[in-house]
């Protein structure tokens, strides 16, 4: 396993179409490192899109909405930075708290 690899991987994690894009598909530590991007991805989709719904139903919780957005975004970020440390460690260990689902992707 070479460094170049690990900085994909950890790249992966802002950009997780990325070894898509530079042809390294049969790499399975980068194949990892996608699978645990994308549940991120999708995670964060399915997070903000709750509160949207939320915060559309109740206009009036805007303070308690306007915290919870940026909890979840202060989240989603801590989430990033651990994938993007265990890529540069050269690590298969799933995300804290979301990699576990991913995996099953």
């Amino acid at each position: 396993m070479n460094t170049h690899h690990h900085r994909i991987a950890a790249a992966t994690y802002l950009v997780f179409f990325l070894p898509r894009l530079l042809g390294e598909r049969e790499d399975q530590f980068l194949k990892y490192h996608t699978k645990q991007a994308i549940g991120l991805v999708i995670a964060g989709l399915a997070l903000q899109g709750a509160m949207t719904i939320i915060l559309y139903w109740l206009p009036g919780a805007y303070n308690l909405g306007f915290t919870l957005v940026w909890a979840i975004r202060l989240f989603l970020a801590y989430e990033v930075l651990m994938g993007m440390q265990a890529a540069l460690q050269g690590k298969q260990q799933p995300l804290p708290y979301l990699g576990v689902y991913a995996e099953r992707l």
